[in-house]
C-alpha cells in the first residue's frame, strides 16, 4: 500500500512538472504584427519615442516594459527539432530570458558615460509585413552601432519582440573627416 502511494505521488509530481514546463515554454505568440496604416505609423513613433525618452532620463523601464520576452523566446525555440525538455535548452531559455534587461542596463550605462542613443527612423517592411524602428548608439569608446526593433501588438499595447543589433564599432572621429567639413 505504501509503495503504491509513493509511486502515485512520484508520477503526480513528474506529470505536474511536465505540464507546468510545457505551459511555460510552448505559449503561442502573444504579440502579433501590425498592418500598415497611418494610425499604426503614429503608434509606432509613439512607442519609439517612449523608449527614447526613458533612456534619455537614464531609465531602462520603458525598454523592459515594452520588450515582449515570451514572444521573443517563442520565436527562438518554436521549432519541432528542439528538445525543450533538454537541460541545455532549458538553461539557454533561462539565459536568453534575461538578455533584454542586460541590454537595457548596458544602454543606460553607455548613456550615463556620455553615449548618444537616438531614434533615427521607423519603417514598414512589406516583405516581413512588420514595422521596425532604429536607434543609433554612438560614443567615442564604442563607435557607432544600430539597434533595429521589430514592433508587434498584444491586442492592447504596442511592444517589440525582437531586436537586431548591427555592431559596426566604427569610430567616427571628426579628425578623420576634416576634408568633409
Amino acid at each position: 500500500m505504501k509503495f503504491n502511494t509513493t509511486i502515485f505521488l512520484l508520477l503526480f509530481i513528474i506529470c505536474n512538472y511536465q505540464i507546468s514546463y510545457s505551459q511555460d515554454t510552448e505559449q503561442p505568440c502573444s504579440c502579433l504584427l501590425l498592418k500598415e496604416s497611418e494610425e499604426n505609423d503614429e503608434k509606432v513613433i509613439e512607442l519609439a519615442e517612449y523608449i527614447e525618452t526613458s533612456f534619455h532620463n537614464l531609465s531602462s523601464d520603458a525598454f523592459n516594459e515594452k520588450f515582449d520576452v515570451p514572444s521573443f523566446l517563442n520565436s527562438i525555440i518554436d521549432h519541432k527539432q528542439i528538445d525543450k525538455g533538454d537541460g541545455f535548452t532549458r538553461g539557454y531559455i533561462e539565459g536568453i530570458s534575461s538578455t533584454g534587461k542586460k541590454l537595457s542596463q548596458q544602454i543606460t550605462s553607455s548613456i550615463e558615460a556620455g553615449a548618444y542613443y537616438n531614434l533615427i527612423n521607423y519603417r514598414y517592411n512589406i516583405e516581413d509585413m512588420a514595422y521596425y524602428f532604429t536607434f543609433r548608439l554612438y560614443s567615442d569608446d564604442i563607435g557607432v552601432n544600430y539597434h533595429d526593433y521589430k514592433v508587434c501588438s498584444d491586442g492592447e499595447h504596442l511592444k517589440f519582440n525582437d531586436i537586431y543589433i548591427y555592431i559596426t564599432g566604427e569610430p567616427f572621429y571628426l579628425q578623420h573627416y576634416k576634408e568633409f567639413f
